[in-house]
C-alpha cells in the first residue's frame, strides 16, 4: 500500500502512514491513476484540442471571407473609392486587403497618403483624415462622373490645375483635378465623407 499525500510505502495493517500521519483511507494499492481515468483525461485533451482547432479554423475562414467583401470586384475604380468612404472602412483592414502599398507619401507630421494599386488606377488612403484619392490609368473626363454630383458647386484653377468641387446628397464631397490645358480631362479623384452634427 502507498501513502496517497506522501507516495511512501506503508504496510496494509497501519491505521496511520508512518511517515506524514495520513489515516488509511487516502492509502492506495499503487501509485498510477486508473485507466478509466487516464482515458478520460487524454480524450479531454484530445477534445480539447479539437475545438481549439475547429475555432481557429473558423476565425480565420470568417476572416477571409469578410475580407473577400473589401475587395474592389466588379466595381469601378471611383465606385469603390466611394464604397470605402461611405462605409469607413479603416486603413489597416484595407492594407490587409490591397497588400503593400506602392509608396507612401508623407504630406505633414501627421498625415500620409499611401498608394495601392487597384485594377483601373491607384487608390490613395489618406491617413488618419479618411480621406480617398483616385487616380485612374486611362484619362476620364468630367462627363463621365456620375450624375448624382451634377455641376461643379466651386471651380479653381491653382499653379496650371483645374479643381472642381461636387456634393452629393450621400454625405460624399468630391473634388476633380485637372491640368488647365486639358480642363475636362480628371487626372485625380479625391473623395471625403462629410461629418454632419
Amino acid at each position: 500500500m502507498y501513502c496517497s499525500r506522501c507516495r511512501s510505502g506503508t504496510e496494509a495493517n497501519f491505521k496511520f502512514c508512518i511517515k506524514c500521519g495520513a489515516p488509511r483511507r487516502l492509502f492506495v494499492a499503487s501509485l498510477e491513476l486508473p485507466k478509466r481515468f487516464g482515458g478520460f483525461r487524454r480524450s479531454l485533451g484530445v477534445g480539447f484540442v479539437l475545438i481549439l482547432i475547429l475555432t481557429i479554423l473558423a476565425i480565420l475562414f470568417l476572416g477571409r471571407s469578410d475580407l473577400r467583401s473589401l475587395k474592389q470586384g466588379h466595381r469601378s475604380g471611383l465606385d469603390y473609392a466611394e464604397w470605402i468612404v461611405l462605409h469607413k472602412i479603416p486603413m489597416e483592414t484595407l492594407g490587409n486587403v490591397l497588400g503593400a502599398p506602392l509608396r507612401i507619401i508623407t504630406l505633414s507630421a501627421d498625415r500620409k497618403i499611401h498608394w495601392f494599386q487597384i485594377q483601373d488606377g491607384l487608390l490613395g488612403i489618406e491617413s488618419p483624415a479618411q480621406i480617398i484619392h483616385f487616380r485612374p490609368n486611362s484619362s476620364r473626363l468630367l462627363n463621365d462622373l456620375p450624375a448624382r454630383y451634377g455641376p461643379p458647386s466651386a471651380r479653381y484653377v491653382v499653379n496650371d490645375e483645374v479643381i472642381n468641387n461636387y456634393s452629393t446628397a450621400s454625405q460624399l464631397a468630391l473634388t476633380t483635378l485637372a491640368p488647365s490645358s486639358q480642363e475636362k480631362a480628371i487626372k485625380e479623384v479625391i473623395l471625403w465623407r462629410i461629418e454632419t452634427f
